[in-house]
């Protein structure tokens, strides 16, 4: 998928990407974030799932990266707020012109 990246950075870390194929059957999740190893695991768009879920997800885990980074980690461990600020970034990078 083009607009996942292999790898970014933030505030020097840098952050791989791995899409994975049984990421949602192995654990039961579209993404997840690993601080200790600077990763996030996605499960990898198909006729499954939708390359716009894998984007949203993938602004989701990001947004846990950054709070994490930032050292706002009690942030990072509220899905609500986490999902609301991914949600916020995919809508914004999906509507400019």
């Amino acid at each position: 998928m083009k607009a996942i990246p292999k790898h970014f950075d933030i505030l020097g870390q840098r952050i791989r990407v791995e899409l994975l194929t049984n990421l949602e059957k192995d654990q039961q999740c579209y993404g997840k974030w690993h601080p200790s190893k600077n990763l996030i695991q996605l499960q990898a768009p198909s006729e499954n799932h939708a390359d716009d879920v894998i984007l949203q997800t993938f602004w989701h885990e990001a947004t846990h990266a950054m709070l994490d980074l930032l050292g706002y980690g009690t942030w990072s461990e509220n899905e609500i707020v986490v999902e609301q600020l991914g949600q916020c970034i995919y809508q914004i990078l999906k509507t400019k012109r």
